[in-house]
């Protein structure tokens, strides 16, 4: 049997560079809103108020959350609370593809 051919490469560097990978596809994702804000504006028939106030609510949740997800983190461990916002995110998702007013 053939042993297992030794890379010279540390695991804890594949781990960090896929950590890098989805955090710039996550956070580029998140902040590229501007680009698509007239798009939003145009397609959805609402004003550039609504559509701009739709991603401060988000902003505003989004910050105000962090700290809640910290503490569920520390308490039930990283896999719990990242299944949960996994299935939470998925879900918002979901939803968001009914929206068809404002409120």
């Amino acid at each position: 049997m053939a042993d297992k051919a030794e890379t010279n490469i540390f695991y804890g560097w594949v781990i960090v560079a896929a950590a890098f990978v989805v955090l710039m596809m996550a956070w580029g994702l998140q902040y590229s809103y501007g680009v698509f804000f007239a798009s939003l504006s145009t397609e959805l028939g609402w004003t550039r108020t609504t559509v701009s106030g739709a991603y401060s609510v988000f902003m505003v949740f989004h910050c105000a959350l962090y700290p809640v997800v910290g503490v569920v983190n520390d308490r039930y461990g990283p896999r719990k609370s990242l299944l949960f916002c996994a299935l939470l995110t998925s879900s918002g998702f979901a939803l968001m593809s009914q929206i068809n007013a404002p409120w």
